[in-house]
């Protein structure tokens, strides 16, 4: 009887062992799956707030770049909703350009050099690219394929921490990549219509009045970038 009570209890006890088990294995994958879901809300906040400052710079810029029959654009890769349904590994993209409006639509942006923004969930990472190479623009081929795996073929400038990242750090970035654009389009557009210093700067005092002081003084730094337009189109006018 006592053999027989004394497997009884180790029946018991094992028992109960495996459903605490059963429990804790719960308790971690809810929490697992909690702490995934806050880390995808995190991931996805910090890409739509990027995509809005990149917007905001856009839409500042545009004006004075509009005088100079240049477009540009902010576009990104992969839908939200396509993006919450995967669960580790996945990329989005955002991309910043420049090109100049004579050209045609399609034509415009596929030899365009770009900036691109890559949001890596699996690292928990964003990573800015540049890609302007000149010598890939005269070869559509060639650019093609180097667009479709441009990681390994465009400068890579910084990876920053998702959790980290702060815009600030990327408006030099941007400066930098607008400035060799700029240069590069008036020296290969040399029919555009070409501004005055008086132009750029009756579109640089409208921006202020139409804008918050606050807003107009976070992107003074690139909205400096009005002498260099000045400068880089008439040294372009006088060749």
């Amino acid at each position: 009887m006592e053999k027989h009570l004394t497997r009884i209890a180790s029946m018991a006890h094992a028992y109960r062992t495996c459903i605490e088990n059963l429990h804790q294995k719960r308790e971690r994958e809810e929490a697992e799956a909690l702490d995934l879901s806050t880390r995808q809300d995190i991931y996805m906040k910090k890409l739509k707030d990027i995509r809005r400052r990149f917007m905001e710079c856009r839409d500042t810029l545009r004006p004075i770049l509009e005088e100079v029959s240049i477009d540009i654009r902010v576009e990104s890769w992969e839908h939200a909703a396509q993006i919450l349904r995967l669960r580790h590994g996945y990329k989005n993209y955002i991309l910043f350009a420049i090109a100049p409006k004579e050209v045609k639509h399609i034509q415009r942006w596929r030899y365009s050099g770009f900036m691109a923004i890559l949001g890596d969930f699996a690292r928990n990472e964003i990573t800015l690219y540049e890609y302007s190479d000149e010598i890939d623009r005269k070869n559509s081929a060639d650019t093609a394929t180097k667009r479709n795996e441009f990681e390994k073929h465009a400068w890579r400038l910084v990876n920053i921490p998702i959790d980290h990242f702060d815009f600030e750090a990327v408006k030099p970035f941007i400066k930098e990549y607008l400035s060799k654009e700029l240069n590069y389009i008036a020296l290969q557009y040399p029919s555009l219509k070409l501004p005055t210093f008086d132009t750029l700067k009756s579109c640089n005092t409208r921006l202020q009045q139409t804008t918050s002081s606050s807003y107009y003084q976070t992107w003074n730094p690139i909205l400096s970038l009005t002498k260099y337009l000045k400068n880089q189109f008439a040294r372009a006018k006088k060749k």
